[in-house]
């Protein structure tokens, strides 16, 4: 599973696919990192989402001061995703080739590549549901129970209308 930061365009993501692919690793699917990192609600859903789909590893992907960095460690199957303590494979340059190319030779070199079926184009945009259940029906009068405040627009037709509210 790719997390990597909105600074990423899909150019950029289509690159990584490619030298990902090429190298053997089976990048399963591309999320936002702000999107997982949302809150406790996001965090349970996709924990559970990556246990389906079998995940072993997270790659990070970041970008800042003109510098890529990627992050290999290892999904933990919590909703932490990752322990403290874990080992990680990190690797930090400035052009984006360089980077996927320095990937491409430590996976060549250390892992036997066995996935002949990886995508060509990178998997984003996956939607999940996060909230499970009915809907509270009492929740709307509760509201409604609740004094709220409003400020007036100075238009006594549009005052009017707001107190109807």
């Amino acid at each position: 599973m790719v997390l990597y930061q909105i600074t990423y365009t899909d150019e950029e993501l289509k690159e990584v696919q490619k030298y990902f692919q090429q190298a053997g690793i089976d990048a399963v699917s591309y999320l936002d990192v702000d999107y997982v990192l949302s809150g406790i609600d996001p965090s349970r859903v996709l924990s559970n989402y990556f246990k389906t789909r079998v995940i072993k590893f997270l790659i990070l992907l970041q970008k800042k001061d003109d510098q890529y960095q990627i992050i290999i460690t290892e999904f933990n199957n919590t909703r932490n995703f990752v322990d403290k303590d874990h080992m990680s494979w990190k690797q930090t340059n400035a052009s984006l080739k360089e980077l996927l190319r320095t990937v491409y030779r430590f996976a060549i070199s250390s892992e036997r590549k066995s996935n002949y079926l990886i995508s060509d184009l990178p998997e984003t945009g996956t939607s999940l549901s996060f909230y499970r259940g009915k809907r509270d029906e009492r929740f709307r009068l509760m509201y409604a129970n609740l004094k709220r405040q409003s400020r007036k627009f100075g238009n006594e037709s549009d005052d009017k209308e707001l107190r109807l509210c």
